[in-house]
């Protein structure tokens, strides 16, 4: 299972350390195609991120072509 860590005290935002990483996770094929991502609640348990900010990394996945 892919583990996703932010740092709270980066001054990268915590979305794009999540959108960094997961787009990390699919180019290497840790999320290999038709695989599914980790829903928001998951996600947002494991990241301690809002859910809202998890949809939003999800769609900006979506808007670069990643998922």
């Amino acid at each position: 299972m892919v583990r996703f860590y932010i740092q709270p005290d980066s001054d990268i935002p915590a979305s794009n350390q999540l959108f960094n990483q997961i787009r990390f996770a699919i180019a290497s094929r840790q999320f290999p195609p038709g695989h599914r991502l980790p829903s928001t609640r998951q996600l947002a348990m494991e990241t301690g991120l809002h859910r809202n900010t998890i949809s939003k990394v999800y769609r900006q996945l979506e808007d670069h072509g990643l998922v």
